[in-house]
């Protein structure tokens, strides 16, 4: 079978599996076959922490022998510039492990599991500042008692 046709397969499969709000296709003309799948942080309980994020994927004319081009859209505002990058470099080992075989799929469950990853992250920054503003507070209550002469 032939990169064109591996990469048209992937795609009709890819189609079958995910909703047309999660998986569009941007550019379906080979060589240049790009994709863009959204995903949401958290599917059932939502939280202040919760995110969405894109994942696109550039297949190359030699795909699937070589790993597609990553990237991440939707985390620049809320991690940093080394923490997107760090999850892309995970992607990128996961494509690295399926060389020769399709690897959409695999990308993105690897990203679902990175996302998890990144909300238990998100959910400590903000359980974090909470006990800090609780102890501002507590601290603040301490001198206005301890104040108080009686």
């Amino acid at each position: 079978m032939d990169y064109k046709e591996q990469q048209t397969q992937e795609i009709e499969a890819l189609q079958a599996i995910y909703q047309e709000e999660e998986l569009e296709v941007t550019c379906d003309q080979y060589p240049n076959i790009s994709l863009r799948v959204n995903l949401k942080s958290n599917q059932e309980n939502e939280c202040a922490c919760d995110f969405d994020v894109a994942l696109v994927l550039q297949l190359p004319e030699t795909y699937p022998d070589v790993i597609p081009r990553i990237s991440l859209e939707g985390l620049e505002d809320i991690f940093t510039d080394d923490r997107v990058q760090q999850a892309v470099q995970k992607l990128e080992e996961e494509a690295s492990n399926n060389l020769g075989m399709v690897m959409v799929f695999s990308i993105v469950s690897a990203l679902q599991d990175e996302i998890g990853n990144l909300l238990d992250e998100k959910k400590k920054e903000l359980e974090k500042k909470v006990e800090e503003e609780k102890e501002k507070v507590e601290a603040v209550l301490r001198k206005k008692f301890e104040g108080i002469s009686l």
